[in-house]
């Protein structure tokens, strides 16, 4: 039989005859962005510890799993039955996790059971979290996106430029910037599924086509992504251009640790035409500064097998 927390008994919550306790290790954590939503209204039961599970860094909230070796380290409350309903609506919603009722333990070796959301899906692309360094609180799932970048904005210093507005070195045009001015929160490569080719015969890098992708077809194209805020995303799509001539098209391309993937391109084929000496050399260094260990031969053969027309 488990024993019972020392609690007043007008403040304990029932489920039947049981009282109802929550183990948490994320954001419904005190102070962590998801608590006071769901649990203002719980009673805080102390820290615990649930043997047989892994914390992973989802990138935008943690997640655990079960194993035999590793622990977790999380917050327990008293929840009523309304909380506790209102918790599953958020937490299952996708079949993402799954609520259990598992056995925790404090310093004190008390052992209480209480129930846990537990991840259903592949963490094998995920990283691992010691239970001691608890990842970051990270923000909400709909607040950012990775935008793909394959173009000039693979050079950091001219998505930049987008963001924060004023005139570019690589092209002497001056943008508006962003609303929100704040730099990416992380930037990484990306493998695009589609094929880069240079469309369009003059844009503000002059005579010569530049990057788009043929969604018609699969392909690989060399990419870098960075986590800006959706509003950002609009901003930076607008000042590329987003008419019918230009990029009017945005693509989900899946997600990476919880957070979409998004870029932007024209939904019909442009115009085939070889890229100005400048702007082949402004993506070149981005690759480059993406791609450090890709040799010069490497780079070159791949932006000039971009340039191959497929029809």
């Amino acid at each position: 039989m488990v024993d019972k927390l020392q609690t007043p008994e007008e403040n304990i919550q029932y489920e039947g005859n049981n009282i109802i306790r929550l183990f948490v290790y994320g954001t419904l954590m005190k102070g962590n962005s998801h608590h006071d939503e769901f649990l203002s209204g719980a009673r805080f039961a102390g820290h615990f510890i649930a043997d047989g599970f892994q914390l992973y860094d989802f990138g935008n909230y943690p997640l655990i799993i079960q194993n035999e070796i590793d622990k977790v380290r999380g917050e327990m409350y008293i929840v009523d039955s309304n909380i506790l309903d209102k918790i599953d609506i958020s937490e299952v919603k996708g079949n993402l996790f799954s609520r259990k009722l598992i056995r925790v333990i404090n310093d004190n070796d008390d052992v209480q059971e209480a129930y846990v959301y537990v991840y259903n899906k592949d963490v094998s692309k995920n990283v691992k979290v010691s239970p001691d360094n608890p990842p970051r609180e990270a923000v909400k799932r709909n607040d950012f996106v990775w935008y793909a970048s394959y173009g000039s904005n693979l050079i950091y210093e001219r998505l930049i430029s987008y963001i924060k507005g004023g005139k570019c070195k690589f092209n002497g045009v001056n943008y508006e910037g962003c609303r929100n001015k704040s730099l990416p929160k992380d930037t990484r490569p990306v493998t695009i599924p589609y094929k880069m080719y240079y469309g369009n015969e003059s844009s503000p890098w002059g005579s010569g086509g530049i990057s788009f992708l043929d969604t018609q077809s699969r392909g690989q194209s060399l990419g870098r992504m960075y986590l800006i805020t959706e509003e950002q995303f609009e901003d930076i799509s607008k000042q590329e251009g987003s008419d019918e001539n230009w990029y009017n098209q945005s693509l989900s391309l899946g997600e990476y640790n919880g957070v979409e993937i998004v870029t932007i391109t024209n939904k019909n084929t442009r115009p085939s035409h070889n890229p100005s000496d400048n702007y082949l050399e402004v993506v070149r260094m981005g690759i480059k500064e993406t791609y450090p260990e890709m040799s010069d031969f490497e780079v070159m053969k791949y932006l000039v097998e971009c340039g191959i027309e497929k029809r």
